[in-house]
């Protein structure tokens, strides 16, 4: 069995290699030909664009990774059902579930690697993706760069810091709201127009202060002017720019979702980002247990008929899964219900066609 396991599992390797080639192909075309115009308009450098995509890769991999598991498993499987090899390891009493655990092990596999990239490179090749598309290519007003909107960051001791407006440049930041918490407990909040670095400390103009020092005793106290040496946190702190959740890994988006709900801001998009970036993963391993059953056809084989199915599959996923991100966002529906839904519906269906199928 082992050298049967060799023979299924490389030959759908191999289709997953060309299939990956294939979308990544298509993906790039297709986006060059979107943004062909404005790369003109910026006069962009070939290095610069070929950089870019370059930098595109890891995403697009990623994103293009269950539709290519599915192409490989309907093209391989199909493949062996087309040429009777399948039948014949039926009628050497190999069942379908058997030919079918090296692909299933194979798929889980590839979940997790997919998972370990989407934490570990993506996030760091969209980001340098945006900084040359932004910063290089469209010369990005160097001030307007500079300026992060609706801030967040965790300081030292408890410390939660909130700007409407930062300047990275001027190390000032607009609309100031600074809650420090002992444990789970907000202990104060300081407001202010402005808090801005000079002479090595922090501080804060045109404010307010309030201590809860009991159930229900406030302390309230304003000020014009007046300067935080307590508060160790430096500049550099605040002058890292603001990233989309797809840009982030996994545990930096909790982090982010941790600070923004302790200083009582919505964070459901957070949450949403933190579900799909467990569940979108495993949709490598549900397209081969979908494509198993399907292929197992011989009236299915061949790539043009596999390349059809796989993209009207995919079709079908990535649009109502996005239809379900959208509405997890917006709060119709929990963040486990938008990520998970489209995973246990193809999860089922694969599981009743496998069981349909012929042994």
């Amino acid at each position: 069995m082992r050298v049967l396991d060799r023979y299924i599992a490389g030959r759908f390797l191999r289709a997953l290699f060309f299939s990956l080639l294939v979308f990544l192909t298509i993906y790039v075309i297709v986006d060059l030909v979107e943004h062909l115009d404005e790369f003109i308009d910026a006069h962009a450098r070939t290095g610069q664009v070929v950089r870019y995509y370059l930098n595109f890769v890891p995403f697009i991999l990623v994103t293009t990774l269950p539709v290519s598991m599915l192409l490989a498993t309907l093209f391989s499987v199909g493949t062996l059902s087309k040429a009777n090899e399948l039948l014949a390891m039926k009628a050497s009493g190999i069942s379908l579930y058997r030919v079918a655990l090296p692909l299933l092990f194979i798929g889980v596999i590839i979940s997790l690697f997919s998972m370990v990239i989407a934490e570990t490179v993506v996030p760091a090749s969209n980001q340098a993706r945006w900084e040359i598309k932004k910063i290089e290519i469209e010369k990005q007003d160097e001030r307007r760069s500079s300026l992060i909107y609706n801030l967040y960051r965790q300081g030292e001791n408890g410390r939660i810091f909130r700007f409407e407006r930062y300047d990275v440049t001027q190390t000032r930041g607009y609309g100031a709201l600074v809650q420090e918490f002992a444990g789970k407990s907000l202990r104060s909040t300081t407001r202010a127009s402005e808090m801005l670095w000079e002479d090595s400390v922090w501080a804060l103009k045109i404010g307010e202060e309030r201590h809860f020092v009991g159930p229900d005793s406030v302390t309230v106290r304003t000020f014009d002017y007046e300067p935080r040496s307590q508060w160790p946190e430096r500049p550099a702190v605040f002058a890292q720019k603001y990233k989309e959740p797809e840009n982030m890994g996994y545990f930096e988006l909790a982090a982010r979702a941790v600070t923004k709900e302790k200083s009582g801001a919505d964070a459901t998009e957070e949450h949403v980002g933190l579900q799909f970036k467990v569940a979108f993963p495993f949709s490598c391993f549900l397209m081969v247990l979908l494509g198993i059953p399907i292929a197992s056809t011989p009236k299915r084989a061949g790539f043009a008929k596999s390349f059809g199915i796989a993209v009207g599959i995919g079709f079908v996923y990535f649009t109502f899964t996005d239809v379900l991100q959208s509405l997890g966002k917006a709060g119709d529906l929990s963040p486990y219900v938008a990520a998970w839904t489209m995973n246990l519906l193809f999860l089922a269906v694969g599981i009743l066609l496998m069981i349909a199928a012929r042994k």
